[in-house]
């Protein structure tokens, strides 16, 4: 397997971080790799990111023109200082979010949303991922998952913003095009399916 940058999408609850592990454990018995999620831990910008989600503000036209600069900012760090650097070393990279979810998360209308993705598209410092793993999951579900979870809501784990942002993510699945696949996968299947779904899609033997 040569070096590859795959990214895995979906709103809070879809499984993304679950199905990153897996993919994760199952990458390393043959390869190197390595797993990031965004926001980072690391960058000054990613910090205050996450210190703003856990804050349980309430979204707002200030708060999330703010966000989406943080988000570029650190985004643009972890490409710089992680991303780049795993790949020139031969290393496969699983990237829990990226700047779709920007996109969904932050765009309240189609237009911001067109607006946020087309400037990623036109940044020369942002790569672009070998392909995207989309999990699709129903808002209920999502929420259903979400109540299950001990850690305290985020600003965005609300039904109305939830709704959002499943609209946002469909909108750009429906009406951009991209120099790299998107593959949609069914979030309500068992990890099991969706990790052997996943690992087919990559490559990856099981």
């Amino acid at each position: 397997m040569n070096q590859k940058f795959f990214v895995i999408e979906g709103i809070d609850g879809s499984g993304k971080s679950t199905l990153a592990e897996g993919l994760f454990k199952k990458i390393t018995e043959k390869y190197k790799c390595i797993k990031i999620s965004e926001p980072t831990n690391e960058s000054l910008w990613g910090k205050e990111i996450r210190n703003i989600l856990k804050s349980g503000q309430k979204q707002d036209k200030a708060l999330s023109l703010k966000l989406r600069e943080l988000f570029k900012k650190d985004r643009i760090w972890d490409i710089e200082n992680r991303i780049l650097p795993a790949l020139e070393n031969n290393k496969i990279v699983l990237l829990d979010r990226y700047y779709f979810s920007t996109a969904a998360y932050q765009g309240e209308t189609n237009n911001e949303v067109n607006e946020i993705i087309n400037e990623y598209k036109e940044d020369s410092k942002i790569i672009n991922p070998h392909c995207v793993l989309y999990l699709n999951l129903g808002i209920e579900e999502a929420l259903q998952r979400v109540k299950q979870r001990n850690d305290k809501k985020e600003i965005f784990e609300y039904r109305d913003s939830l709704k959002r942002i499943i609209n946002n993510y469909e909108y750009i699945l429906r009406t951009h095009k991209f120099s790299f696949p998107i593959y949609v996968l069914n979030a309500k299947n068992n990890i099991h399916d969706l990790l052997t779904e996943a690992a087919g899609i990559l490559k990856i033997p099981l």
